[in-house]
């Protein structure tokens, strides 16, 4: 399945549906979210270790169960969004008038604790895998990029960001790639990393839909 498909896919999803959201794991849904003043507050090392999946067109990673994992209708020429993840409420990241849209992040500020992750697939003529930033891997057998930096330019509009994850996994011969940025704040910001590295690398790709 190629980008365009991707883009009816993802046009259904959002705008048939609305926002969509998943559960976070038991007894608890991202209908409800529970973000307050300090996100790290509702969290601890044993929700830590809970993951839960999520799987679109082909693709497929394992998140923190208590992260809450969003779907708007972002698409541009080249890019769809495919998921945002946050342990604090999130908004739809785009304005929208009859005659224009206007697309910018998720949240502008992360409270002490918080993260905003957000997966995009991109498809651009001519940028390809080493065009991202990171240094070589790889995932699920795949030619990867991942960096793990002080808070840089992919989370410049987002206040309260101290570190930031960006990861790129190539997805066929034609450069279609899943991209994930982590925009992470402090403290206990390692933690949160190695959460988004461990989400990076657990994500897996149907051979039968990208090749």
């Amino acid at each position: 399945m190629r980008l365009a498909v991707a883009l009816t896919c993802v046009i259904c999803v959002t705008a048939c549906t609305g926002h969509v959201t998943r559960a976070m794991g038991p007894g608890r849904t991202t209908d409800s979210p529970t973000s307050t003043g300090s996100a790290s507050s509702a969290t601890s090392d044993q929700e830590a270790t809970l993951t839960a999946n999520f799987s679109w067109n082909g693709g497929s990673f394992r998140y923190p169960a208590y992260w809450q994992l969003s779907q708007f209708n972002v698409v541009s020429s080249f890019t769809l969004l495919v998921a945002v993840l946050s342990n604090e409420r999130v908004h739809d990241p785009c304005t929208r008038t009859p005659a224009s849209v206007s697309c910018g992040e998720p949240l502008s500020h992360l409270s002490p604790g918080g993260v905003l992750v957000t997966w995009t697939q991109l498809g651009m003529p001519g940028v390809g895998i080493v065009q991202q930033p990171g240094t070589a891997t790889t995932v699920n057998g795949r030619t990867a990029r991942l960096r793990v930096v002080d808070a840089a330019a992919g989370c410049v509009g987002i206040s309260g960001t101290i570190a930031e994850v960006d990861a790129t996994v190539l997805l066929d011969s034609s450069n279609h790639m899943w991209q994930m940025r982590a925009c992470i704040a402090g403290p206990r910001s390692q933690k949160a990393v190695e959460a988004a590295v461990a989400m990076f690398r657990s994500a897996r790709f149907d051979s039968s839909v990208w090749r």
